[in-house]
């Protein structure tokens, strides 16, 4: 069975810990941010956030924010994608099936992630080529550059997976007990 919203916020509460009582108000308050790009009507797609978040945590190994925007992912997804198709697109993002726009999205991505330097006109054109306008790659650069921040913080903070929560394959997944 595949974690709750329950789950997930075991989580935050593990990183909120971790970082203290001097950082809780900064913390809330970028979660308030994060949850507003997230969801952020005049960009892009759910399930294109939420294939960043996940791209991104993949490229930097944050198992913790991996799973959880795995999670999040799975239920938004329609036939013949599945936890499979999930799991191909946290490894090895390349070799998944993705339509043009996708795939234009997560190589920006990656880029983003691996080598932000290097973005200029050229990449941004193949984005508007692959039918993303001005405010769909703003809002991707937003949420990979959201989900860099927050890998960082969740993993110098030492979030770790509970047991049972979120953790091993994604089709093995379980939720925690109440």
């Amino acid at each position: 069975m595949l974690p709750t919203k329950h789950a997930q916020s075991i989580g935050l509460s593990e990183i909120l810990a971790h970082l203290g009582k001097s950082h809780r108000q900064t913390l809330r308050a970028y979660l308030a941010l994060h949850r507003q790009i997230m969801s952020d009507p005049s960009g892009l797609t759910p399930v294109e956030c939420e294939m960043i978040a996940l791209v991104t945590s993949g490229l930097n190994r944050c198992s913790f924010c991996a799973n959880v925007h795995s999670a999040n992912l799975l239920p938004l997804l329609t036939p013949p994608r599945s936890a499979e198709w999930v799991q191909q697109l946290l490894t090895d993002c390349r070799s998944t099936a993705l339509s043009q726009r996708e795939r234009a999205l997560l190589d920006y991505v990656t880029q983003l992630t691996l080598s932000p330097g290097g973005i200029g006109q050229p990449d941004l054109e193949k984005l508007r080529t692959a039918g993303l306008n001005d405010v769909e790659i703003e809002h991707a650069t937003f949420v990979s550059a959201t989900l860099n921040f927050t890998n960082r913080v969740a993993m110098i903070a030492g979030a770790v997976l509970s047991e049972g929560v979120i953790r091993g394959p994604i089709s093995a997944r379980q939720t925690p007990p109440a």
